[in-house]
C-alpha cells in the first residue's frame, strides 16, 4: 500500500540490471475504455527527477510493450497519483547480473534548461552501440488525457538532423521505442517546455566494437523538393529499420507527421508503407527488414528540400 501522492522506488540490488515491462494499481483513472492505473512512472537517480515516461492522467505509454531499463544507480520511481492509498505493482525481469563488473545500462536523467539540448551519444573511442527503449520528461504538454513529454527528439549525425518525435504530436509516442545510436549517429533531445526539465532515457549497451566497424546503420540524407533518396544496404548486408524521421512535418497538432512517403523498392516495383496524409505505421514499432535487393525509398512531399533519416541496425552479413 502506497499513500496518496507518495512514492515507491523500484531499485535493483547493486550489480543487477532489470527490465520493467508492466505497471498496475488498485485505483484506475480515465473514461472507459481508456482507463489507466492512477500512477506515474519515471526514471530517478536519487537527485534529478523523477522524469516521467508514463502518467496515469495520460494515455501515452499504457497501450504498448514496456521496456524500462534500470539498475541501482538509475532506477524507477512510481508515484501514487490517486487521492487515496493504493496498491502499486510492477512486472520485471532480471536481464543482466554484472556483480562488480561494468553495467550495460545507459539509462540516464539530466536537468536541461529551457530550449537546451542533451545528446544520447556514446563517448568518443568507446565503440559502443546503444538501444534506446524509452524517453521521458517531468514536463508534459497537450490536452488532459493526451498529453506528451514536452520535448523534441532528433536523429543527428553531427551535421544533419531529422525529427523523429515532436512534442505536440502523437506520432511515434505511443509505440515502443527502439532507436540505435553510436558516436557518429545519435539522438538529440530539445527541451521545449519553457522551463528547466528533468529529461530521461532508458537505454542499454547492445554491442561494443572497439576499433572495429559499428553495427549502427542509422542515416540522414537531404531529399530535394519532391525527390527521393534511398536507404540501401551494401551487397551482403541486412538491416532492421526501427524509425523514420523528417525535418519537415505536416498536419495540425497533435496529428502532425513527417512530410514524406516511404516505399519498399526493388529497382522495379514500389510498395508504399507510410504516407504523410495517413496514420499507417506512424504509431507502431517499425520493424522493417531490408537488404540490397529490397530497400527503403523516402520521398519528400513538402515541396521543399529537407532532411530525412532512419534509425537502423545491422542484423546480418554474408559473403557475396
Amino acid at each position: 500500500m502506497v499513500g496518496a501522492g507518495l512514492n515507491y522506488d523500484i531499485r535493483p540490488a547493486v550489480g543487477e540490471v532489470w527490465e520493467l515491462t508492466r505497471f498496475g494499481s488498485s485505483v484506475f483513472v480515465g473514461v472507459p475504455p481508456n482507463l489507466r492505473p492512477d500512477m506515474n512512472v519515471g526514471i530517478f537517480d536519487g537527485i534529478t527527477g523523477p522524469s516521467h515516461t508514463m502518467r496515469g492522467a495520460d494515455v501515452r505509454g499504457w497501450y504498448r510493450d514496456g521496456r524500462l531499463i534500470i539498475d541501482n544507480t538509475h532506477y524507477a520511481r512510481i508515484t501514487n497519483a490517486a487521492g487515496a492509498g493504493a496498491n502499486l505493482s510492477f512486472s520485471a525481469k532480471l536481464i543482466r547480473e554484472v556483480g562488480a563488473g561494468p553495467s550495460p545500462i545507459r539509462s540516464d536523467v539530466q536537468a536541461v534548461l529551457a530550449a537546451g539540448t542533451v545528446d544520447i551519444r556514446p563517448a568518443a573511442g568507446s565503440g559502443e552501440t546503444w538501444k534506446i527503449t524509452d524517453i521521458g520528461s517531468d514536463q508534459w504538454i497537450g490536452a488532459a488525457g493526451a498529453a506528451l513529454p514536452d520535448i523534441d527528439v532528433d536523429l543527428n549525425d553531427g551535421t544533419l538532423t531529422a525529427r523523429i518525435l515532436r512534442s505536440p504530436d502523437n506520432r511515434g509516442w505511443q509505440a515502443p521505442l527502439e532507436f540505435y545510436v553510436d558516436r557518429n549517429d545519435y539522438i538529440t533531445i530539445t527541451n521545449t517546455a519553457g522551463v528547466t526539465a528533468a529529461i530521461s532515457w532508458s537505454a542499454e549497451l547492445v554491442h561494443q566494437s572497439g576499433t572495429g566497424v559499428t553495427l549502427v546503420r542509422s542515416d540522414i540524407q537531404t531529399a530535394l523538393a519532391l525527390a527521393s533518396v534511398d536507404f540501401r544496404p551494401v551487397l551482403g548486408e541486412e538491416w532492421k529499420i526501427t524509425g523514420i524521421a523528417g525535418a519537415a512535418w505536416v498536419g495540425v497538432a497533435p496529428a502532425g507527421v513527417p512530410d514524406l512517403t516511404a516505399h519498399l523498392f526493388d529497382l522495379a516495383n514500389a510498395s508504399q508503407i507510410m504516407d504523410s496524409g495517413g496514420g499507417a505505421l506512424q504509431n507502431s514499432l517499425l520493424q522493417l527488414l531490408i537488404n540490397n535487393a529490397n530497400y527503403l525509398r523516402l520521398t519528400d512531399t513538402s515541396n521543399a528540400p529537407h532532411n530525412v533519416g532512419i534509425s537502423a541496425i545491422l542484423t546480418g552479413q554474408y559473403s557475396t
